[in-house]
């Protein structure tokens, strides 16, 4: 079976634990890392000895045609990992879904723009800045 294609969106301190997750179940290839801080990605890469792409916007990740399935690094869960590549081979829809990881990130980005801002960030706003 070929590997399914896998890339991970933020990669702070969290993102090794989905690293090494992915690493471990052959199911999955890591293709993609993305973070605003391009310097984080390129650390996990190096440290992993990742042949992947490097991004510093998700959407860009997204759009790439040998990426198979996304996630946002929140939590360390080897057993998510598990769900997710399951969901991919069984074609069944994984919770949370990639609307939902998503939603979460730009969540984050809004706080991030907010605080350095000092004024509230709408999602909707997000968009505009692209």
């Amino acid at each position: 079976m070929e590997r399914l294609g896998v890339g991970i969106i933020g990669c702070g301190a969290v993102a090794e634990e989905y690293v090494k997750a992915f690493q471990k179940d052959q199911r999955s290839e890591i293709r993609a890392l993305v973070s605003r801080n391009r310097a984080n990605t390129e650390r996990y890469r190096d440290k992993y000895d990742l042949d992947c792409a490097i991004e510093t916007d998700a959407t860009e990740m997204l759009r790439r045609k040998d990426t198979d399935s996304a996630d946002v690094s929140h939590h360390p869960f080897v057993g998510e990992v598990s769900h997710l590549l399951d969901c991919i081979i069984e074609d069944k829809r994984p919770y949370p879904g990639l609307e939902d990881a998503a939603q979460t990130h730009a969540v984050c980005f809004a706080a991030d723009l907010s605080a350095e801002s000092g004024r509230p960030i709408a999602i909707r706003e997000l968009d505009d800045r692209s």
